[in-house]
């Protein structure tokens, strides 16, 4: 069976529950920038995948600024699959300049073989965001 990615989302924080379970908070698409190059909070990306078998893999995540194909964020992880099963990744972004505005590609790979795509946009916000 081939390995599907069944997640790929952006978020503001990513909890780990005691009983295993994940949760997600301010899943966004979007960044709202005032200028460039913008660097904003700490953030995530959940990335989760099935039908993986047992084996040593290696996880690729790179997000690529679509006009200039310059790579913003490489992420790697060595995985350990102890046996036939999903993968739930949290991965944390804490900091990170992004150089213009547009659209960024995300890509993740398993082995080289890209399982999953996305994308995420840096908008130039209209005025500076309120404080509430």
């Amino acid at each position: 069976m081939e390995v599907h990615c069944y997640a790929l989302l952006f978020a503001d924080r990513i909890l780990r529950e005691d009983n295993g379970k994940f949760g997600l908070i301010g899943v966004f698409e979007q960044f709202f920038a005032v200028s460039v190059p913008f660097q904003p909070l700490p953030w995530g990306i959940f990335v989760a995948f099935d039908n993986v078998s047992a084996g040593q893999y290696v996880v690729t995540v790179n997000l690529v600024h679509d006009e200039t194909q310059s790579v913003v964020l490489p992420i790697t992880v060595n995985l350990d699959q102890k046996g036939q099963g999903p993968v739930q990744l949290p991965l944390a972004v804490p900091a990170l300049r992004f150089p213009a505005y547009g659209v960024y590609s995300l890509t993740v790979n398993l082995n080289g073989t890209q399982i999953g795509s996305r994308t995420l946009t840096v908008k130039k916000a209209e005025s500076p965001p309120i404080n509430v």
